[in-house]
């Protein structure tokens, strides 16, 4: 167990310190919808009041966006090409907005533009708006990188639970290096965990209400599991559902698990009141947390999570409506490729891209690990409690992403949904993807290959970071029709490094988020290479990996 917990160390420091570097190197408000959020956090801090339906963002925003430049999906005054060929006294204007103090007695002040995140419940902002107003005097970056800081904490927490779980769960047993390291590895294996949890958002909390509930569900379903647990389990994914209403997928597969395990002990009678107590007992404490806003969002808009596309869709005559003016099946086949990968890499809300051939190795990577799970489930003919668990959660999830398609097509004719979202499961599917890469390991004439696959996502991610920082000093001018860069452009832009490095310089600190970045991926590339290195070549005991989620014996094959 010593070498999996030394590699699990190297590989969560290397993450840590990876992620925030992306705190550091991203621009103000370039993370996927960093406006919405910075302006709910700073509403909460200043008013006490969490945004209502079409409530403005803040006037600081907006102020904002006037002089810096941002990202072209915000649809700001400057992009950051054109703010780089601007004058010298624009450039200073900006440079004062992002370095700038500010007046720290400077009252609240609504914008122009709804905050379209309004939706969300208000648990992650009410934990961020202290921060917020600690750093309230400070300028708008050092006050971004401590907010994202703080929010990718709570994220990499989530991951550290999960890994520790696992090592104790497995003391003292032959479980191959990768099931025990799997949630500490997955940053490394899929690098849009990155900048996904170094922004501004809920999903980092998601995270980490995830690897609790995943904890406590492992000790809840086993055969020492209590009444108590399953209250915990209740007021765990109450919280989850007062963060994000994502959380649902793991709420409605507990729910659908505990139903079908009391059908399964109906002929039992006192089997069945047990099961039928631990389900209720898991429904009320959960709804007695979390039902009151769902209950609200219902009331207050006709639809039970409020949301602002859905509601604004319903003005306009619905989703078959929409479709019928928007929809184009050649598009949506495109549109749902290039929402698979966006779980893989899009980067932030500027979108800049590599060629597309660079991106096919982490797509086979994920191939290469379904199909070594699926062949370590029909060579042992089992699955644990968990995993049946996750999988469902993972199967009610994508059908949510594939919903939140459809209403953007209906209404902004727009065919990719948010992939991305997936990394906040990281806990739940970890094991998974470490059983699948452990099993793909094991097919001798492949490992040499799967052992590539496995290393290459943290080939790509310098390479694919490098070409956002370009972005946003203003050499490359990627489109939203077309988003990958070539590689002649990228060259041309890494040929005058001093140039850019002073532009990043004006819109954050480059010194730091680059140190950061570069010893965080050396401390994950050796990590992933000591872990490739030690894994058996043999497949595990069956028994003992199925140990690795913790699941009881009596669960298993259930």
């Amino acid at each position: 167990m010593r070498q999996p917990l030394f590699a699990a160390m190297i590989l969560l420091t290397g993450s840590l310190l990876a992620g925030l570097g992306f705190c550091a190197l991203l621009p103000p408000f370039e993370g996927f919808d960093e406006t919405a959020h910075y302006g709910y956090i700073q509403q909460i801090a200043q008013t006490g009041t969490w945004p209502r339906l079409n409530d403005p963002l803040p006037a600081e925003v907006g102020d904002y966006l006037k002089v810096a430049p941002s990202s072209r999906a915000r649809g700001g005054r400057w992009s950051y090409p054109d703010f780089f060929a601007e004058a010298p006294a624009t450039i200073r204007a900006g440079t004062n907005a992002v370095h700038g103090e500010r007046d720290p007695a400077r009252p609240w002040r609504t914008g122009v533009g709804t905050n379209w995140e309004s939706h969300h419940p208000p648990l992650y902002y009410s934990l961020l708006a202290p921060v917020w107003l600690l750093s309230k005097g400070w300028s708008i970056h050092a006050q971004f990188v401590l907010l994202r800081g703080v929010s990718y904490l709570l994220a990499w927490t989530g991951l550290v639970i999960a890994t520790i779980t696992i090592a104790r769960t497995n003391a003292g047993s032959q479980a191959a290096p990768l099931l025990v390291v799997a949630p500490a590895l997955w940053p490394a294996l899929f690098p849009m965990w990155l900048p996904e949890m170094a922004r501004l958002g809920n999903d980092s909390l998601v995270l980490l209400l995830v690897a609790a509930a995943w904890v406590v569900a492992s000790k809840a379903i086993g055969c020492r599991g209590t009444v108590r647990h399953f209250a915990l389990l209740g007021a765990i994914c109450g919280l989850g559902l007062l963060t994000k209403a994502t959380f649902l997928a793991l709420v409605a597969a507990l729910g659908l698990f505990l139903t079908w395990r009391a059908w399964h002990a109906r002929r039992d009678g006192a089997a069945l009141a047990t099961a039928m107590s631990q389900l209720l007992v898991f429904g009320l404490v959960t709804s007695a947390i979390s039902g009151w806003w769902y209950a609200k969002n219902l009331l207050d808009t006709g639809d039970l999570l409020g949301s602002f596309v859905t509601t604004t869709l319903e003005r306009q005559g619905g989703l078959l409506e929409g479709l019928s003016e928007n929809f184009s099946l050649s598009q949506a086949a495109r549109g749902l490729g290039a929402t698979a990968m966006t779980f893989l890499w899009v980067g932030t809300w500027s979108a800049t891209l590599p060629p597309r051939v660079v991106e096919i190795p982490l797509g086979i990577l994920v191939a290469v690990i379904a199909a070594g799970w699926m062949s370590h489930a029909v060579r042992t003919r089992r699955a644990s409690t968990l995993d049946v668990i996750a999988l469902l959660t993972l199967a009610l999830f994508v059908a949510g992403l594939l919903w939140q398609t459809l209403i953007f097509m209906a209404l902004l004719a727009v065919y990719s949904g948010s992939a991305w979202y997936l990394h906040c499961l990281a806990p739940l599917l970890a094991p998974l993807i470490g059983r699948g890469l452990t099993e793909a390991l094991t097919w001798r004439r492949a490992r040499p290959l799967v052992g590539a696959l496995t290393i290459y996502p943290l080939l790509f991610l310098p390479f694919a970071t490098a070409l956002q920082l370009f972005h946003f000093a203003g050499c490359l001018h990627s489109s939203v029709q077309e988003p990958h860069v070539s590689l002649s452009a990228f060259a041309a832009c890494a040929a005058a490094p001093r140039e850019l490095l002073g532009n990043l310089a004006i819109l954050g600190n480059p010194a730091l988020g680059l140190q950061l970045l570069g010893a965080g991926w050396l401390a994950m590339l050796i990590g992933v290479a000591v872990v490739i290195a030690r894994q058996p070549r043999a497949p595990a005991p069956t028994a003992k990996a199925e140990e690795v989620d913790g699941s009881p014996d009596r669960d298993r094959g259930r």
